[in-house]
């Protein structure tokens, strides 16, 4: 942040976090539609929902400032931490989708639905889901 430069001396505060967060991801089963499943005879056919992030839960242990300066003149903002810290989140979320998180959801989903029809009496079970971009 950067405010009014006052007899030359500019005004600025820096804010620096070591964030860490759990990132949570699922298939909402409940967005199935009848359209997304098809029976014959002992064969089922499903199309789950694409996954999407849940939870991004901070650890708040580390969400704290490790660097919280201002110049001469300056005053610590409150804003500028949160600011900060938002920040951080949405680049732990993002490292998150971009390491598979969403993948390895959809994975896990298909698995449980494929396990769940197999016990129910189908012999054959076809999953796949729905391609959507990870939220």
């Amino acid at each position: 942040r950067n405010q009014a430069i006052l007899f030359g001396i500019q005004d600025s505060e820096i804010v620096q976090i070591d964030a860490r967060a759990t990132v949570y991801a699922g298939v909402d089963f409940s967005a199935i539609t009848i359209g997304d499943v098809a029976v014959q005879g002992s064969s089922v056919t499903v199309v789950l929902p694409g996954a999407s992030i849940t939870h991004v839960v901070p650890d708040e242990s580390t969400m704290k400032p490790v660097l919280h300066s201002t110049s001469l003149f300056g005053k610590p903002t409150d804003e500028l931490v949160q600011k900060v810290r938002q920040t951080a989140l949405d680049a732990i979320r993002l490292k998150a989708i971009e390491n598979g998180i969403c993948r390895d959801a959809n994975t896990n989903a298909q698995a449980q639905i494929r396990t769940m029809l197999a016990k129910l009496g189908f012999s054959t079970v076809d999953i796949s889901s729905n391609e959507r971009a990870c939220q």
